[in-house]
């Protein structure tokens, strides 16, 4: 009998101490998920980072990097303007270093007017493209342009794209063909003040097709990103499909050009997006700030999509003051890391901030959840129960 008593004594106690802490601990996931925790201040003691290398690039004048690329063998290839070097007031600069940060190269393009870069892809044979503004060349005030280097640096060409006024590039991407895609803004074709603008081009620099999407407001591409099957996202913001003053868009084609499907997000404020990208099973990351959601005046927001264009989830970041994202990039584990500027953290006005996301898999049980381990505790409590008690009895 004093044994039987020992033994539900030691059962209740493990039954009500995992319910207690699995409770606890279902309590803490979901808080964390609401307000949005997802940065540390501070590395434990067993946490170690390092800085491995930093390197600045300039002249007496001001220079800008604004996109950034590693190649096959882990060369890094930083885009931006400058007004130290090269022919004009501003042109574009192409800087490559290797994995130790030792500089191999640098080439600037424009003329004696304004050129700036603003991204930068690599190819499947480590062919470097970058794009962005030009007021010098091309047929309109300002065209998108696009120039090829091969890796040594050599330029292979460089394209033109727009009309008699405005056009702006700043995304590109390439495809499994080393075909290439522009994404910007144009005043000068589709069917408002400004629309978004998708250009192809095949490996050699010639134009396979382009697109425009918007309506009769303002809409502007920033980000690309293309899929394992070719198809390709252009991410932007829009002033004639919206819930508020702007809404984030994202657009689908697939690779002749066709658009799939264009979703919107957002609330009755200000909301664009910047970035996208795209995992190992093709869900699409489109990265930017908002001004309807979040805890403060602006905060970085990440949306998921899945392929079809149903949206898995969004998550904001920030604090009382201004956040927001510019940036987003997918790792081989498909953990999404976004980038930005804040005004909340950090030791000055406005810091760079890295945030990174990571999504538990629970396809085919590989993950059991805080729920699933406690109903499962429970089961084998009640059979362990009823078996003392069968043994006991006797």
């Amino acid at each position: 009998m004093k044994k039987r008593k020992t033994f539900l004594t030691a059962l209740i106690l493990i039954l009500y101490f995992s319910i207690i802490g699995q409770g606890l601990n279902t309590f803490s996931d979901e808080q964390d998920d609401k307000d949005n925790m997802n940065i540390v201040p501070l590395l434990s003691a067993s946490d170690f980072v390092a800085v491995e290398w930093s390197r600045t690039w300039g002249g007496n004048d001001w220079d800008y990097g604004y996109g950034v690329v590693v190649d096959s063998y882990n060369n890094v290839y930083l885009a931006g303007d400058t007004s130290s070097f090269g022919a004009g007031y501003s042109d574009m600069v192409l800087v490559k270093y290797d994995s130790s940060g030792v500089q191999q190269w640098y080439r600037t393009w424009g003329g004696s007017d304004w050129d700036s870069g603003y991204g930068v892809a690599v190819d499947l044979s480590n062919s470097v493209y970058i794009t962005g503004e030009t007021r010098n060349f091309g047929a309109g005030v300002s065209d998108i342009v696009l120039v090829k280097y091969d890796s040594s640096g050599v330029q292979q060409w460089n394209r033109t794209w727009g009309a008699g006024n405005w056009s702006y590039g700043y995304g590109v991407a390439v495809d499994s063909f080393n075909s290439v895609y522009l994404a910007g803004s144009t005043f000068n074709f589709g069917a408002g003040l400004y629309d978004m603008v998708l250009v192809k081009y095949d490996s050699s620099g010639l134009q396979q097709w382009n697109r425009t999407w918007g309506g009769s407001d303002w809409d502007s591409g920033y980000g690309v990103a293309v899929d394992s099957s070719n198809n390709v996202y252009l991410a932007g913001g829009t002033e004639s499909f919206e819930a508020g003053l702007i809404d984030m868009v994202l657009v689908k084609y697939d690779s002749s050009g066709l658009q799939q499907w264009n979703r919107t997000w957002g609330g009755n404020d200000r909301d664009y997006s910047y970035g996208v990208a795209v995992d190992s099973s093709n869900n699409v990351y489109l990265a930017g700030g908002t001004e309807s959601f979040g805890t403060g005046d602006e905060d970085m927001v990440l949306v998921k999509y899945d392929s079809s264009g149903v949206q898995q989830w969004n998550r904001t970041w920030g604090g009382t003051d201004g956040d927001i994202g510019y940036g987003v990039a997918v790792d081989s584990s498909d953990s999404v890391y976004l980038a930005g500027g804040t005004e909340n953290f950090g030791a000055g006005y406005k810091d760079m901030v890295l945030v990174k996301y990571s999504v538990e898999k629970r396809e085919k049980g590989l993950v059991i959840s805080g729920y699933d381990l406690l109903l499962f505790t429970c089961v084998i409590g009640v059979i362990t129960a009823i078996s003392l008690k069968r043994k006991y009895s006797k």
